[in-house]
């Protein structure tokens, strides 16, 4: 962990961090808005949710204001992909001129998975990560990264952000963290928490701090960097020819770009069927018309005085 992410405040869902980080960047900058990928997943409780835009939207009345969305950097769905050619500076750039254009002057942070996740495993280029944060400090705003699903030694590092070496104000980090224990984590930096400290903040939830998922948690940091699994990571994921950590697939398949040109961002998949935990798609089963009951043998029928109704 950098140096300058040295204060911890532990909760318990991966949401609940992203809410408190959003909360201590509000606070901070003394900002209201909040800048999020279109296709960004961060949580389904208020604030997350506001800055979720790949689901979760719809029928639960508006979001909290001040939620802007920028472009995902993908490749193959991107308008600024064409001859094989994926302009995302040019992307980022033209995404914030409109974030500017929407904003009314109080932009506080923006938040972020380093590989973004539920959008579709989407890595981002190299070098965006530098110039995302570059548009971040030219604005005074705090910059936030979501570790949930790919913090502790999941992509070949200990953390996704250090593939680039950008250092958020604030890191997030829940699910790996808690070994199967709700265990969550909003690590600020020290400015960040010191400011906050100042102007009395305030988040709290009836578990956070816990201490016997604080102990799980310190127990799985220990194993981590004591078996540097973040290597072993690396290392089986360099063996596999279809998922290399040091090469994701998105970057593999843009380097061959030359022999095979990207899909207009118009070109629709068909939809496949909802899949479940198992990863067994979710049909809905036949209706079955009940057999119809085969009839008594001779010996087992019920005789006609006992069928038969009795008058009064």
């Amino acid at each position: 962990m950098p140096e300058s992410l040295s204060r911890v405040l532990p909760l318990s869902t991966g949401a609940e961090s992203n809410e408190a980080a959003l909360r201590m960047a509000k606070l901070a900058t003394g900002r209201y808005e909040v800048v999020a990928f279109d296709r960004s997943w961060h949580g389904v409780t208020g604030g997350a949710s506001a800055a979720t835009f790949n689901g979760a939207r719809r029928g639960y009345g508006p979001p909290v204001p001040g939620m802007l969305a920028l472009p995902t950097p993908h490749p193959y769905r991107s308008r600024f992909a064409s001859n094989g050619e994926y302009d995302w500076r040019s992307e980022l750039d033209w995404g914030f001129e409109m974030i500017d254009r929407q904003s009314t002057g109080s932009l506080a942070a923006m938040i972020a998975e380093p590989i973004l996740s539920a959008g579709g495993i989407i890595e981002p280029p190299d070098g965006y990560l530098t110039a995302l944060a570059e548009h971040c400090r030219a604005r005074g705003m705090l910059l936030i990264f979501d570790e949930a699903q790919t913090g502790m030694g999941r992509t070949g590092d200990r953390f996704a952000f250090e593939h680039e070496g950008v250092v958020p104000d604030t890191l997030t980090l829940s699910k790996t963290l808690g070994a199967g224990l709700p265990l969550s984590a909003a690590v600020a930096s020290t400015e960040v928490e010191q400011i906050c400290h100042e102007n009395d903040f305030l988040f709290y939830t009836t578990h956070a701090a816990d201490p016997l998922p604080a102990a799980v948690g310190r127990k799985v940091i220990e194993i981590l960097v004591r078996d540097r699994l973040e290597e072993r990571a690396r290392e089986l994921g360099s063996r596999s020819p279809s998922c290399p950590f040091g090469e994701s697939r998105s970057r593999r398949l843009a380097r061959s770009s030359s022999s095979a040109p990207i899909r207009s961002p118009r070109t629709r998949r068909r939809r496949r069927p909802a899949a479940g935990l198992s990863g067994i798609p979710l049909r809905r089963p036949p209706l079955i018309s009940p057999a119809p009951r085969a009839p008594l043998p001779p010996s087992r029928r019920p005789p006609l005085s006992a069928t038969r109704s009795r008058r009064p």
